[in-house]
Parts: structure tokens; sequence; C-alpha cells
């Protein structure tokens, strides 16, 4: 026998965008209830709405797990001590 995933059962996708400083000033710019549509290459479309947007050291995971569908969106920046995430839920 072997382990199977049932499709359709994450609960949280990380998603992590590389640095530039504009789309830092974007993420900066997201509020509470904001949408944020996430286009999948099998052309399925997932809805959230923004719950919380705050920065986060490195070593903070605790963004990467939930207990309901969501993602976290994290401004990923190497070498740096903080990070920006945007958490948003269906």
């Amino acid at each position: 026998q072997a382990a199977e995933w049932l499709e359709g059962s994450a609960i949280r996708r990380v998603i992590a965008v590389p640095w530039n400083a504009q789309t830092e000033a974007v993420v900066q710019t997201f509020t509470t209830d904001d949408k944020i549509q996430l286009f999948m290459s099998n052309e399925d479309i997932f809805a959230y709405k923004v719950s919380e947007v705050k920065q986060v050291s490195e070593n903070d995971t605790s963004v990467l797990s939930a207990t309901k569908p969501s993602i976290v969106i994290i401004l990923y920046q190497p070498k740096a001590e903080q990070r920006w995430v945007v958490i948003a839920e269906q």
C-alpha cells in the first residue's frame, strides 16, 4: 500500500512571491476583506478574502498552517529578517 492524497483537501496554499519594492508597496495596501483570486493552471479559480497583513520573522512557520481553507502569500526576500505575509480565507 502507498499513501494517497485526496484531491481538493488542501487547507492552506502557500505562495512565495519574490520581493521587490513595487510588490511590497502593493502588499502594504491590502486591507481586511480585500478580494484575491487565485488562477490555477487547470483553469480553476479560487476566491479568498484578506484576513491579515503583517510582517513575520523569517523563522516564523506558524503562517504555513491553518484549520480552514486559506492562502498565505509570502513576500520572499533572501537574507531578510522580516517578511511581509498576506493571509486570506475562502
